[in-house]
């Protein structure tokens, strides 16, 4: 028997993916599944609308429907787990931008 998924249904759930790319997306669990093939727990996610209910001008997507993603449960952090690599992927960034500020600017790095 496979040990017990670490989040619930309808528990608030943030994405890795987001996370490293300095962002925070926060998703709620709809339903979960063990899968056998992959011996992974896996996380649907229900994805409501986001924009207008109608297509606009030249727009052939409306964005209406509704759709699942499923994740697995490595995919998927706590609130703090996602600030933390958020944070931490961040500041490496922004160190980044400051050396090539610092070399290609000539300017001081204290912006």
């Amino acid at each position: 028997m496979p040990d017990k998924p670490i989040f619930d249904i309808n528990d608030v759930v943030y994405l890795r993916e987001s996370a490293v790319a300095g962002f925070i997306e926060r998703y709620q669990i709809s339903s979960i599944r063990y899968d056998n093939s992959s011996s992974q727990w896996v996380y649907a996610i229900d994805i409501k609308q986001r924009g207008p209910a109608h297509s606009t001008v030249l727009d052939r997507v409306d964005l209406t429907a509704r759709s699942t993603l499923e994740f697995r449960q490595s995919e998927l952090l706590t609130f703090c787990e996602a600030m933390e690599i958020a944070i931490i992927e961040s500041e490496k960034r922004l160190e980044r931008l400051r050396i090539t500020y610092s070399q290609r600017c000539g300017g001081s790095t204290n912006i």
